[in-house]
């Protein structure tokens, strides 16, 4: 998914973010431009790009040598060399999509938040489009207390989900285009979702809340 796709959808989080310059981590980037992309529009900020393949840091490391803002680091997206609330933008494309343990996936968002800045960072995450990849979201939003806006976009040739996640929205409006709205309810009712005890629907300021767990009981009960 290239950045120009969602930088429309993206733009207000960020300029909320960088503001006048910030710190962009780019976790687990592999072949990602997105964190130098990034400079071109907000130039006083810096870009650490991280990745656990010595090979490709290296390389990225030999690519951006001339430019003082990008730093490439060799890690652990479970553990960022970094302090807490340091970081005005978290870039995350696909790195959770390719860790497979619940483990793994619940330390690097834990970490991803923790450096997070607590009055405006911005934590982005694409991701494949499927129902516990959201609900896993949607959890750990409420979780950290941090807002949640989820999109459906085109990718080339497949859709993404991306989401943005971050501590206060207030002011930036939330306008679900048909495709987010009509997948994401089809995601949701997909089979694997009906061992879920609650599934929730959104429609704009409409939330419905369906209780599964009950239904099965009364349904056994009669």
């Amino acid at each position: 998914l290239k950045l120009e796709v969602i930088e429309e959808l993206l733009q207000p989080y960020l300029d909320r973010a960088l503001g006048k310059g910030g710190e962009i981590w780019d976790i687990g980037c592999g072949s990602s431009t997105w964190g130098v992309e990034l400079l071109r529009r907000w130039p006083a900020s810096t870009a650490t790009l991280l990745d656990c393949v010595p090979e490709l840091v290296a390389e990225l490391s030999q690519h951006y040598a001339s430019d003082a803002r990008i730093c490439c680091v060799l890690g652990d997206c479970r553990k960022l060399e970094v302090a807490d609330g340091a970081v005005a933008v978290v870039l995350d494309k696909g790195t959770l999509d390719a860790l497979d343990a619940q483990a793994d996936q619940d330390g690097m968002l834990e970490e991803a938040v923790r450096v997070l800045n607590k009055t405006s960072g911005v934590l982005v995450s694409v991701s494949f489009p499927t129902a516990r990849r959201l609900l896993y979201l949607r959890r750990a939003a409420a979780r950290y207390g941090l807002c949640l806006r989820t999109r459906i976009v085109r990718g080339a040739p497949e859709r993404r989900l991306v989401a943005v996640l971050g501590p206060d929205f207030e002011g930036i409006p939330d306008h679900p285009d048909p495709l987010t709205t009509t997948t994401i309810d089809k995601l949701l009712y997909s089979g694997p979702m009906r061992d879920e005890p609650t599934v929730e629907f959104r429609h704009g300021a409409v939330r419905v809340e369906v209780d599964q767990e009950g239904s099965r009981r009364r349904g056994e009960d009669e």
